[in-house]
């Protein structure tokens, strides 16, 4: 039996600080093998006049990965997703009603969910960037289900007012594009930006 290669990302010296503190980021950079050092930034979150969900996803990712350079480390990964419904940004719920309010917006509707990365090597001045698109169609959600959805405090701290991967996923009738992209971190393109930084 020929010995198998190790995995390109696990043979380097992948180093990796995530400028997050979003537990969802993590389990999916631990799903393939890299345990991130955690380095939670705050940002100014507010978006621009005229700016486009695209632009302001890529400055966010961009943003946060600057500010996760003082932890030192040489890799540094900042990354930023958002709901969009006929172009307009759906962010963080800011309470119970506000969350039933998007989720009655999204039933029965397709949407966007636009998650950028950015990376950045430590006294490097270049920022390697993707931003990466989904589709997400929901199905008719009855006014019952999102209240009792909204009960269960999930939709609280994230985009959207959902979780794909968690008791929302019974509102998803299918997505086109990027599963862990829709989750948070677009696990493909992060890989690639890895191996093609160093």
């Amino acid at each position: 039996m020929r010995d198998k290669k190790p995995l390109p990302w696990l043979e380097a010296d992948y180093s990796l600080c995530l400028a997050s503190a979003s537990p969802r980021r993590l389990e999916l950079l631990r799903q393939v093998g890299i345990e991130p050092f955690i380095y939670p930034t705050k940002v100014d979150e507010t978006v621009l006049k005229k700016e486009t969900p695209k632009l302001y996803a890529k400055r966010m990712a961009i943003t946060k990965a600057k500010a996760g350079l003082q932890s030192g480390y040489k890799n540094i990964l900042g990354a930023d997703t958002v709901v969009v419904l006929n172009g307009k940004i759906l962010g963080k719920p800011k309470d119970e009603q506000d969350a039933i309010n998007m989720l009655t917006r999204l039933s029965g509707q397709k949407h966007h969910v636009l998650t950028a990365i950015a990376m950045i090597l430590q006294n490097s001045s270049t920022i390697h960037s993707r931003t990466v698109k989904s589709d997400v169609w929901f199905k008719k959600n009855t006014e019952a289900e999102i209240a009792a959805y909204v009960a269960t405090q999930e939709p609280f701290d994230k985009a959207g007012s959902y979780a794909i991967q968690g008791v929302g996923s019974f509102m998803v009738e299918k997505i086109a594009g990027s599963y862990s992209g829709v989750v948070g971190l677009p696990l493909f393109e992060t890989l690639q930006l890895l191996i093609n930084s160093n």
